[in-house]
Parts: C-alpha cells; sequence; structure tokens
C-alpha cells in the first residue's frame, strides 16, 4: 500500500486496508495479520486467521468479521474493544458499519435493513 501524495510504501501484504479518520491510522488486513500503520510505519500488529475480514474503520474502532463473529478493536493500540461470539444474542445479524465518515456519520447494516446515521450532536 502505498501513499499516493507521497510515494511511501505504507504497509506490504495488503489483502483490504481502512483508514480510521479520527487517528487517521491505517487498518491493513494481511494474509495472516491485521495491523496498524501511521506514515512512519507498524504501530500495533496481530494475527488473523483466513476467515478474517474487514469490514470499516471509524471513531477510533477497526471492524472485523472473524467466520460468524464480530471483533471490535482500537485502533491505536490493536487491543480489544468489544467481541461478539457467534451464537451470541442476536447473532442473526448483528448492526456493523460498512462506513464511517470522519465527522462520525455512518451507513450501517442488518440481516434486513440498511441504516444511514446522521451527524452526532456535540
Amino acid at each position: 500500500m502505498i501513499d499516493v501524495s507521497t510515494g511511501q510504501v505504507i504497509a506490504t501484504d495488503v489483502w483490504d486496508a481502512r483508514r480510521d479518520g479520527v487517528t487517521g491510522v491505517w487498518v491493513v488486513l494481511g494474509t495472516r495479520a491485521v495491523s496498524g500503520h501511521r506514515p512512519d510505519g507498524p504501530i500495533w500488529s496481530q494475527a488473523a486467521s483466513s476467515q478474517t475480514r474487514l469490514v470499516s474503520a471509524g471513531g477510533v474502532l477497526p471492524y472485523l468479521k472473524v467466520g460468524g463473529a464480530v471483533q471490535v478493536v482500537n485502533a491505536l493500540t490493536g487491543a480489544d474493544a468489544v467481541g461478539y461470539g457467534a451464537g451470541a444474542p442476536g447473532s442473526d445479524g448483528f448492526a456493523v458499519p460498512a462506513v464511517i465518515a470522519s465527522d462520525g456519520a455512518a451507513v450501517v447494516r442488518a440481516a434486513t435493513l440498511v441504516l444511514v446515521t446522521n451527524v452526532p450532536a456535540g
């Protein structure tokens, strides 16, 4: 992954990537890891399985799907923020943000509908 404004390589082994608009951290999914990157290099990394999918990132929270579970991590540290296991109440469809704007507005997909949020007050 290359920053087109500078030509600097941000990450290699990139399968998918999302930028958190609050922190500016690029969250990168590779073949064996998910990691956080700033322009000067990686800031964290954790193992990822072949079932891991990067769904979105915003508000300091990247959202991952791992098989039937949702994993939410901190964009700055990579630490787990919230986790929902497979078979949890309501597991027929978690409302996971698909797109999160830097101002906090989001598009959220659930099992049978799509919600568009307003910019949060405050």
